[in-house]
């Protein structure tokens, strides 16, 4: 595995995931794929994702979301 890509995992299982009535801030159609509960915030764009869409994964083929 890529050293980033495990990086990057750790990092996100070190997140405290929330309760918030929003839930995950990913588009609708993917929402199906959202696992676990709660939500955290993602620190560069502020949104918040749950466990699957957390991490950002730029043009990635699963998981994660878009971040600018």
């Amino acid at each position: 595995m890529d050293p980033a890509t495990m990086a990057a995992a750790i990092q996100a299982g070190q997140v405290v995931f929330k309760e918030r009535q929003e839930g995950c801030c990913t588009s609708p159609w993917f929402r199906a794929s959202c696992t676990g509960s709660g939500v955290a915030e993602c620190k560069k764009c502020h949104f918040y994702y749950c466990k699957y869409h957390y991490p950002v994964n730029n043009g990635g083929l699963q998981g994660g979301h878009n971040c600018n």
